[in-house]
């Protein structure tokens, strides 16, 4: 059960009137949050653990409540942005900053000069200070989701300028060896492009084109990528093309959207709940599945 006096806004006092004054609404979104986390998040001994704690997503919500008070983004990027940080760190303190591994990262840039993810959102500090954030504020949750927010934002105009539009994306297709669509998240390429950056790197938001080597695909301005001798060819554009990239030995860009998409899908119907205005705008579906749920406010 959450009680206001056990909330800890992390980064400074002064938008507590705000969320005091908004605190049955922000409860709210916890719990449909929570709730959305609970059915992304496959059974483990860490779900066991720290599956029940709400604090955590508490506090995302009330920072999600923040950046929609101040920058008013659209439901799709509110959705990104919880997304994503779901999906790196399940909005725990302690996967955020508590795991050996990230207690190995702060290690290595605190004192190695290191360049080590960190945070709730898995920011890099030289990908912080590009967008020209304080690399510390990330360590936070309201410093991880206004800063998600602004890379998102700055990618996926990026992926609109670079020609990603309409419902679906391309990938290659390993068992049938063919370039496949298949629907984009949010049904906006664009989206679905900047989110997939946010595993493979901005280089992922390319016009890429067919190469002489099956299933390779290459920038199209390029003329000898990875060095590996194949040759793009410059008039076999790939639409919307999500190349498989892996960084860190993790998950590759495909697999990473999959998951990803599960959460997106999950989150975004309270997204809309807790911001639609008016209320009735939401389809009737929604608001059955994703009730307004106010009954552990105390």
């Amino acid at each position: 059960m959450i009680k206001l006096k056990d909330i800890l806004l992390e980064d400074s006092n002064s938008d507590n009137q705000l969320v005091q004054a908004n605190f049955k609404k922000i409860t709210s979104l916890t719990n449909n949050i929570w709730k959305s986390r609970d059915v992304s998040w496959g059974d483990s001994l860490a779900k066991s653990i720290l599956g029940d704690n709400k604090l955590g997503m508490f506090n995302l919500a009330a920072a999600i409540f923040l950046l929609q008070d101040k920058q008013n983004p659209s439901i799709e990027m509110l959705s990104v942005v919880v997304s994503l940080i779901l999906r790196e760190s399940k909005g725990e303190v302690a996967f955020a900053q508590l795991h050996p591994k990230e207690i190995g990262a702060w290690i290595n840039n605190y004192f190695f000069g290191g360049d080590s993810s960190r945070g709730y959102a898995q920011i890099q500090p030289s990908l912080a200070r590009e967008y020209g954030i304080d690399p510390e504020k990330v360590e936070t949750m309201t410093g991880s989701v206004n800063a998600l927010y602004k890379i998102m934002t700055s990618r996926y105009n990026l992926a609109v300028k670079r020609g990603y539009k309409g419902d679906t994306v391309t990938i290659w297709n390993s068992e049938t060896k063919t370039f496949i669509k298949i629907p984009a998240i949010g049904s906006d390429a664009a989206l679905h492009a900047a989110m997939a950056s946010h595993n493979g790197g901005a280089g992922l938001i390319q016009k890429w084109c067919k190469t002489d080597k099956l299933g390779l695909a290459a920038p199209c301005n390029s003329t000898n990528f990875k060095k590996d001798g194949r040759i793009t060819n410059n008039n076999q554009p790939i639409q919307n093309y999500i190349p498989r990239l892996q960084s860190g030995g993790g998950a590759d860009t495909v697999t990473y959207m999959t998951q990803a998409i599960k959460s997106f899908n999950n989150i975004k119907p309270s997204i809309l709940l807790a911001f639609a205005n008016p209320l009735k705008d939401i389809p009737k579906d929604v608001r059955r599945k994703y009730p307004l749920d106010t009954k552990n406010i105390t």
